[in-house]
């Protein structure tokens, strides 16, 4: 039987016991049920999968909204680009967000920073080859990589950077 439920997969069980008593309160019987609950469980996990995956999708909305909002408001690009990096950083739970702008074809600019460096980071200017925000901005394609902290623990930090267009020219890089 053991082999058996190997190539089946993982089964779920449910088990019930009732003791079933005389006037004297006596244990006459004992009633056991179990039960193959295995397409019950499966089932919950799906409605809590589609319930994270409604919210996320909420969250993304609520989000772009807010953008949309601060586009209508401002025709101020430095407000629009800010809007973005607190929305981006607030949906993603990233500990800062930048994105940088090609300048004189050759640099990117930070534009908009948040996060702990952001004031460090705002109008700096860095080729537009180096890190991975200038692998993307010369590639048009997405990048993540998992650095070391150096000196400082075990711990890694992600790092993503995404390319972004405007009028199908590559306008530079979120990371």
């Amino acid at each position: 039987m053991r082999d058996a439920m190997n190539h089946v997969g993982k089964v779920e069980l449910g088990a019930r016991v009732e003791w079933i008593s005389d006037l004297t309160r006596r244990v006459k019987r004992k009633l056991g049920i179990l039960a193959d609950i295995t397409d019950r469980k499966r089932a919950e996990e799906a409605l809590q999968e589609s319930e994270a995956k409604l919210e996320r999708n909420a969250r993304q909305f609520v989000a772009l909204n807010h953008m949309g909002q601060t586009v209508a408001a401002s025709l101020d690009l430095r407000v629009v680009l800010q809007k973005v990096v607190d929305e981006v950083s607030l949906l993603v739970g990233a500990d800062g967000v930048s994105i940088l702008l090609f300048e004189n074809g050759n640099e990117l600019v930070f534009a908009a920073v948040g996060g702990t460096s952001a004031e460090k980071l705002l109008g700096r200017h860095m080729p537009a080859t180096a890190g991975i925000a200038g692998e993307v901005a010369q590639s048009g394609h997405s990048a993540a990589r998992r650095i070391s902290a150096s000196g400082l623990s075990a711990s890694t930090a992600a790092h993503a950077a995404f390319p972004s267009f405007v009028r199908r020219e590559r306008s530079g890089a979120a990371t």
